[in-house]
């Protein structure tokens, strides 16, 4: 064989991949064109959704869980937690300012490193949204209880709480889930044949009737598996999961109704923040800390370093964030503006109230999924409890919003471009949402919420945001070399340099999680390329580009 023909050989099979394997893009016009969701979003209306997201489980619920690892530090690790994310919200506001559409990470990465990396991206922000969201409402059901508890009116325990000890039938809830999804998709695809079966002639009735016994026969296997593992659950965290379903909800009903009782719920848990703030200010300027700030970082900066990668779960809100770009009047504006400035705000707010927590309270003894509740507590402000956990609902409940709005988006996104169900792709046509998207996503979100503890399901987020952030300061710097010419109405300043900074500061975080975490995230990412290769790259749209 001469040289040449092995080259052309060797150029042919570069090529192949090209177009066929692991590393064909969408181009950009595609990605921009096509149904777009009603765009009614300002500047002001992205601050408040970054408010909202930022600002509610990093402050009311994993303050407490990082500070028992960081000691007073952990404010420290809430400032070195910020300097990362504001390095990835420049290179987050570049790429929407050039790819203005839902998808966030999900879309950028599917125009700059190709449609398998942006598949595996997809299925990242997945989980980090499922369970950040079922980790928030674990979160919303400890405050639940304390106001319940304050009015006599306790739920038992057994119905507020996890099962101890990681004692969970899985293999009962994933047959349950997988014979209600069948049945209900079988019915999906021969409904016509029921409501129409007294027309049907004899010889139609027949798949007809078929169709129904199987139909049935899922069902009922389905409710089986159901009754059986609810015999094996010795406890079920159930205000977390009702949470959930509730909001899924309310969010197939439209986003610019979501938007006002967002803005409300922002004002309450601002309003409790200042409170609080107050309230402890106060105790620590008569009391003093003593000895709660002595040692600072009584773990050193590993401590520090520790605390930072668990609390850039506080900042999972900011990634959801970009996913409003497609409802947004002025993307390539107000999106840059909204979501930095929300960033700084909440920065700001954490360093205040870690330092007030950990000044009030020993840093050990916050180890709750209710740290704000137990600082007003132990230092006997328990008027201060109840509408500090009021404030508490209202922030994690619009947390809770965003991420479940980002979720159903990124969802969407895949539908739309053919790697999952065409099912969940489907926009209602009065309200303009996803709603199939919402329905199941809340189903998903809500099981490990009833089911898992708050601290494995914190360090899961913490992992799958860090991979997204890394794939999207890694796509700013492709892009830039790539698309040089490309209209860019936000440039992230310092590019190459501070997208790589970005870049190496999340890998910095993402090594510090521990081994169990990194090992669930691997079986995670295999799930996605299993799922890719099986169904998502033969369906793909751009196979009929």
């Amino acid at each position: 064989m001469n040289k040449d023909s092995a080259y052309s050989k060797l150029k042919a099979a570069l090529f192949w991949m090209k177009s066929n394997l692991l590393i064909r893009k969408k181009p950009l016009e595609s990605l921009i064109a096509g149904e777009h969701l009603y765009r009614h979003f300002t500047a002001f209306d992205i601050f408040l959704f970054g408010i909202a997201a930022i600002v509610g489980a990093g402050i009311f619920v994993l303050t407490g869980q990082a500070a028992v690892g960081a000691g007073p530090g952990i404010s420290v690790s809430f400032v070195l937690a910020a300097l990362v994310c504001a390095l990835v919200g420049l290179a987050y506001a570049e790429m929407a300012s050039m790819i203005p559409i839902s998808g966030s990470a999900y879309s950028y990465t599917y125009a700059t490193m190709g449609e398998f990396i942006a598949f595996i991206i997809a299925w990242d922000l997945i989980l980090e949204y499922a369970l950040g969201a079922s980790a928030v409402a674990v979160g919303w059901s400890e405050y639940l209880g304390h106001i319940l508890e304050a009015l006599s009116m306790p739920l038992p325990r057994s119905l507020t709480i996890a099962p101890a000890d990681g004692n969970v039938p899985w293999p009962l809830i994933a047959l349950a889930v997988f014979a209600f999804g069948c049945g209900f998709f079988l019915f999906e695809k021969t409904k016509s044949l029921f409501f129409n079966f007294d027309k049907l002639k004899l010889e139609e009735k027949l798949p007809a009737i078929a169709a129904a016994i199987m139909v049935g026969s899922f069902v009922l296997a389905g409710c089986y598996a159901s009754y059986s593992a609810a015999r094996e659950l010795e406890s079920i965290n159930l205000p977390a999961a009702a949470i959930l379903l509730s909001i899924s909800w309310g969010l197939t009903r439209g986003v610019k109704e979501t938007a006002k009782y967002t803005a409300i719920m922002v004002a309450i848990k601002l309003a409790v923040i200042a409170l609080v703030l107050a309230v402890g200010g106060y105790h620590i300027a008569v009391e003093g800390v003593g000895d709660h700030w002595t040692p600072f970082l009584p773990h050193g900066w590993s401590g520090v370093v520790t605390g930072a990668s668990i609390v850039f779960f506080a900042y999972i809100g900011f990634d959801a964030v970009p996913t409003m770009a497609e409802e947004c009047i002025d993307p390539q504006r107000d999106l840059p503006r909204g979501m930095l400035g929300s960033l700084a705000v909440c920065t700001v707010l954490y360093v205040l109230m870690s330092l007030v927590m950990t000044g009030t309270v020993a840093y050990s003894e916050l180890g709750t999924a209710a740290p704000v509740a137990t600082v007003l507590g132990a230092i006997g402000q328990t008027w201060a409890v109840m509408v500090a956990s009021i404030g508490a609902l209202a922030g994690l409940t619009s947390v809770l919003i965003v991420l479940l709005y980002g979720q159903s988006r990124i969802t969407m996104k895949l539908s739309q471009d053919g790697l999952i169900t065409p099912y969940l792709s489907v926009i209602d046509e009065h309200y303009k949402t996803p709603f199939r998207a919402i329905a199941v996503i809340g189903f998903f979100v809500a099981l490990p919420a009833a089911l898992l503890p708050i601290t494995e399901l914190a360090e899961l987020v913490s992992i799958g945001t860090l991979a997204a952030f890394v794939l999207v300061c890694g796509g700013v710097i492709i892009l830039r070399y790539s698309e040089p010419d490309r209209e860019r109405h936000f440039r992230c300043p310092g590019a190459p340099v501070t997208p790589a900074l970005g870049l190496i500061g999340c890998l910095y975080l993402m090594f510090h999680l521990p081994l169990v975490t990194w090992l669930r995230f691997i079986i995670w990412m295999v799930v996605a390329i299993v799922i890719y290769f099986s169904y998502g790259k033969r369906n793909s749209k751009l196979n009929d580009l």
